[in-house]
């Protein structure tokens, strides 16, 4: 399970605001975020085009971090009904929740990244100067959901419990995410919803750029993915540092 062997280690464990409603209320407002995102890319009548949009890192980041908020929520609750001492933000994490929430705030902020330098440059050329004229559907799955769930992390989470090679951890899900797009592209039958007929992003398509620029493009997105990750080990070190000279 996922909430088993909770951390009780509360050392330079601290969330920059260590409150339940605060918590729950934002929570519930960044869940309902994500879920209008998704539900603007799924179309329950239309089964291959919705396969197809799953096919999109931006797709299944939105959903791994609905999947996340949507599980602190439940713990956060129940904690409160199931104990009566005061309120920790602490109480939530468990190591694998730990690995799994800094793998989500890792994909959600490639995601932005991604987007915002290499995607919507080659995708809305006369758009990208002003975000507000994009598809709605790329305004919240690309950088309202980045943003508040950066800022929820920055908030609420408690730092320090991160380890230094969780980076390198959390770059599996990028690479499991780019072998099975390779899979659904050139493997899967044409005639199966889980067929992709074209790569879902322009520097993964082998037909067009080739295996070489497409293996430098994958190296480059493997250094941005680590750059990210010890971003936010790095951030959360600092925040604690400063958080301990206030107490």
């Amino acid at each position: 399970m996922i909430f088993v062997e909770v951390i009780t280690d509360m050392k330079n464990r601290y969330a920059f605001i260590n409150s339940f409603s605060f918590s729950l209320i934002f929570k519930l407002f960044v869940l309902g975020i994500a879920s209008f995102s998704l539900y603007l890319h799924i179309d329950i009548d239309d089964l291959p085009n919705t396969f197809r949009f799953f096919g999109y890192f931006t797709v299944l980041s939105n959903l791994f971090c609905f999947i996340i908020l949507l599980l602190n929520i439940i713990k956060m609750i129940y904690n409160r009904i199931s104990f009566s001492e005061k309120y920790t933000a602490l109480k939530e994490y468990s190591h694998f929740f730990v690995l799994f929430k800094g793998m989500s705030l890792m994909s959600i902020i490639l995601t932005f990244f991604i987007f915002h330098y290499m995607v919507a440059n080659y995708k809305y050329p006369l758009l990208i100067n002003n975000i507000l004229n994009l598809p709605i559907k790329d305004l919240f799955a690309h950088y309202l959901l980045p943003l508040f769930y950066v800022i929820d992390w920055l908030l609420f989470a408690p730092k320090g419990l991160q380890k230094l090679n969780a980076p390198f951890i959390w770059a599996l899900y990028p690479f499991v995410y780019l072998i099975f797009t390779f899979v659904r592209l050139y493997q899967v039958p044409a005639s199966s919803y889980f067929h992709l007929n074209e790569a879902p992003y322009f520097f993964l398509d082998i037909n067009k750029l080739g295996y070489e620029r497409v293996t430098i493009f994958s190296i480059i997105i493997l250094f941005i993915i680590l750059s990210i990750g010890y971003l936010i080990i790095g951030i959360e070190k600092i925040m604690c540092i400063l958080q301990n000279r206030k107490l």
